[in-house]
């Protein structure tokens, strides 16, 4: 979010008389540091009533919360559902957005049948589904691949030579496939998970690969500010270095 949606949110919430209401939020443990509306809410919001607040640490994705999600989704309990289960987990890699979309599409084929096409792994699933978006959100998803870290999303932009990539974001945010944020030098972005980062990768020819880090040389320069180590890497990349 931005620093003018928290002002807003806690001038609505501010006492002595705010709704009756139930704020359930959630951020990720490094975005204390990098986002500034986030510091701004937390601030004012745990001085302003901090016995309101509840605060819940998720805890790690562990392997029996995989195989009770397995169970519960595939709906069986025998041992042929465990031991796909268990396979299934492990391609996940343990991650729990990866592991419904495998069960998803495991329960889909039971339906469809023995004969249906089955996915070679996760790398062909997430390619798939970068298939389904715009051609536009395709391209910026591929530049955003090369760059490997997070990165400015008007660099970003002009690296994939898109004139604007803000219609692009609600569909790229749903689909998890890429992250935004708000950080004091601006709005970042960056692919969702390395997961679908590597499938990307592997699906770009070496001339195309090419092309793209020259893009993104070209864009970084442009900006006068860029880090010395993604210069140097991108310039390796497109053979200038």
């Amino acid at each position: 979010g931005d620093t003018d949606s928290a002002a807003l949110l806690l001038e609505v919430l501010r006492p002595p008389d705010p709704p009756a209401a139930l704020l359930l939020g959630t951020y990720r443990t490094e975005e204390i540091d990098t986002s500034p509306s986030l510091q701004a809410f937390l601030d004012v919001w745990s001085n302003q009533i901090p016995e309101s607040i509840t605060e819940i640490e998720l805890r790690e994705f562990t392997t029996e919360d995989g195989r009770e999600m397995a169970t519960a989704l595939l709906g069986q309990t025998d041992a042929d559902t465990a031991s796909r289960a268990d396979h299934l987990l492990a391609e996940s890699g343990g991650n729990p957005f990866f592991l419904e979309k495998l069960l998803t599409s495991e329960v889909g084929l039971t339906s469809a049948g023995p004969d249906a096409p089955r996915p070679k792994g996760l790398g062909e699933m997430l390619l798939a589904t970068v298939e389904r978006v715009s051609p536009e959100g395709q391209r910026l998803l591929e530049t955003l691949a090369v760059v490997g870290q997070p990165a400015g999303l008007d660099v970003v932009t002009s690296a994939a030579e898109l004139e604007s990539s803000i219609s692009l974001l609600p569909e790229l945010e749903s689909g998890r496939l890429v992250r935004v944020r708000t950080t004091r030098s601006g709005e970042e972005i960056e692919i969702y998970h390395d997961r679908i980062r590597r499938a990307l990768l592997d699906s770009i020819s070496p001339d195309a690969l090419t092309d793209s880090h020259r893009r993104l040389l070209n864009a970084l320069e442009a900006t006068g500010e860029a880090d010395a180590e993604m210069l140097a890497t991108h310039a390796e990349g497109c053979g200038e270095l």
